[in-house]
């Protein structure tokens, strides 16, 4: 299993970059930065979603702008909040990754003038940015399991509870607070 995920990987961020994430992750969990990830490296069991071309491009982009000074397990998440929503059978969300992270008012990457000021700094050679696009593989393949139990919203921690998550379940991963309803 560990076999094809590394080689699927190899072909997506190149070989190179695939040895800068893991010489970065090496180093983070020999510093303890990741033992707190409620995530495995165990499939994801639910049905994949049909992937749409630039599916890829545009889940990187958004956890880069999102979450690119969290851990791996804390882009894995927000990776996860755009993947939940397009498999969700809600008809506020869309079905497709595209739809999901381009919809007006959700992720800040795509939303107006903030979208180019943002988009414009994105260097895709950039380690940060390969792993973020090595965050959105993982969970588009559903190579590993989703550690925010369905999560469909999330926030920096810094603010206060919006009034839209009262009665919601809030998990804390890094510096982000993910809300679902129920338990």
């Amino acid at each position: 299993m560990l076999r094809k995920i590394a080689e699927f990987l190899a072909a997506v961020v190149g070989v190179t970059f695939l040895l800068i994430v893991f010489l970065h992750l090496v180093s983070s969990i020999a510093r303890g930065a990741e033992a707190a990830c409620p995530t495995e490296l165990r499939p994801d069991p639910r049905p994949p979603l049909q992937l749409q071309p630039g599916a890829l491009e545009d889940l990187s982009a958004t956890i880069w702008a999102e979450s690119r000074g969290e851990s791996l397990c804390g882009q894995i998440a927000v990776g996860f909040v755009a993947l939940n929503r397009a498999l969700s059978s809600n008809e506020a969300w869309a079905d497709s990754i595209a739809g999901v992270v381009r919809q007006k008012h959700q992720f800040s990457v795509w939303s107006g003038k903030a979208r180019v000021k943002r988009l414009e700094v994105l260097n895709e050679a950039d380690a940060g940015y390969v792993r973020a696009r090595l965050a959105a593989a993982l969970v588009l393949n559903g190579a590993v399991s989703d550690p925010t139990k369905g999560s469909t919203y999330f926030t920096a921690a810094s603010i206060s509870t919006p009034r839209w998550a009262k009665g919601m379940t809030r998990l804390r991963i890094g510096n982000h607070l993910f809300y679902r309803t129920g338990r």
